[in-house]
């Protein structure tokens, strides 16, 4: 981790609009395969697994939406449902 969003994983997730289900104010318990997925790859992370193109990847979101700021950085990986992104500079 960087710090840049926070120092601990749940630093990270619910920093400001992050993750769209953090910004309800009804904060539902995320559950079922995607959750227990989410949860191995962030362990795996903490482990020191890392994913060697995503090595340099601070940026990533869902192929559903498309940010403002993702055309002011270079895809290095698309993995499922989700497109990751580093810095040009």
């Amino acid at each position: 981790m960087t710090g840049k969003w926070g120092n601990t994983v749940c630093d990270v997730v619910f920093y400001k609009d992050q993750f769209s289900w953090t910004r309800s104010k009804r904060k539902n318990k995320p559950s079922g395969k995607s959750w227990k997925d989410s949860k191995k790859a962030v362990d795996m992370l903490l482990k020191g697994v890392y994913i060697k193109q995503l090595s340099k990847s601070m940026h990533y979101h869902t192929i559903s939406i498309n940010p403002e700021w993702s055309d002011k950085n270079k895809v290095v990986k698309v993995i499922g449902n989700h497109i990751f992104y580093k810095d040009i500079n």
